[in-house]
């Protein structure tokens, strides 16, 4: 499994600034969205008017298969198809504004760019707008970054190098991870938040957190005095 770096979590004050900077109504709610389910920006662009489900107050994202195909779906010519995932809705403010959002409009894209196509039907935003656009309302608000954004350490490192400097959408999904537990959500519930096969992916996202929890304690509560003979440890 490769290790990753968490290059900065955002605080829920930061995150209402960063909603608030945004003007545009598509983008705000893309984003808010976004952080709401930990949905990653292959996911978002994809979403159907059609899969909010307003009654239930849930919504289908569809999540792509990762990994390998085996030599036998290989031979037999089998593709990974996207797995649809229900995640529930608990921001009412969300639904509400979503609702005002889609109006009468019954099909089509949640989230479509401006463009149309020649004959005039939309067009879905691309991976690459989204993060280009969380780049910049990021650095509208919080200036350029003075960290690399979350690089895999691997040997393809020196590939991604051009994109090191810069405010990443995947760190909403973190952010939410983090905020979550410390709410008490379990970690199992924020493993399937997040849409995770393996437990331990998850746990990655929080060891962070854990970890500044140790510095915490250690700063409120000094240095765990040394054990002595006669005292407790």
């Amino acid at each position: 499994m490769k290790d990753y770096e968490i290059s900065h979590i955002f605080t829920e004050e930061e995150l209402l600034r960063l909603w608030n900077s945004i003007d545009k109504e598509r983008d705000r709610l893309m984003f808010r969205l976004m952080y709401h389910l930990a949905l990653r920006p292959s996911e978002v662009v994809e979403i159907d008017v059609r899969d909010i489900n307003f009654t239930e107050k849930k919504i289908r994202i569809f999540v792509r298969k990762k990994g390998r195909r085996t030599a036998e779906e290989k031979k037999r010519g089998i593709k990974r198809k996207p797995v649809p995932i229900d995640k529930p809705i608990t921001d009412e403010w969300l639904l509400d504004n979503l609702k005002f959002y889609v109006a009468d409009k019954q099909r089509g894209l949640l989230f479509p760019s401006r463009k149309k196509t020649k004959d005039g039907k939309e067009k879905p935003l691309t991976v690459t707008q989204v993060e280009q656009l969380f780049n910049k309302y990021c650095i509208k608000v919080f200036g350029e970054p003075d960290f690399g954004e979350i690089i895999a350490k691997s040997n393809y490192k020196s590939k991604r190098e051009k994109f090191k400097k810069r405010w990443n959408p995947h760190l909403l999904r973190h952010a939410r991870a983090i905020h979550l537990l410390d709410k008490g959500v379990s970690v199992e519930n924020i493993r399937r938040i997040l849409a995770h096969t393996d437990l331990k992916v998850t746990q990655i996202y929080l060891n962070k957190t854990l970890e500044d929890i140790r510095q915490e304690l250690l700063q409120k509560e000094g240095k765990i005095m040394p054990y002595e003979k006669g005292r407790w440890r």
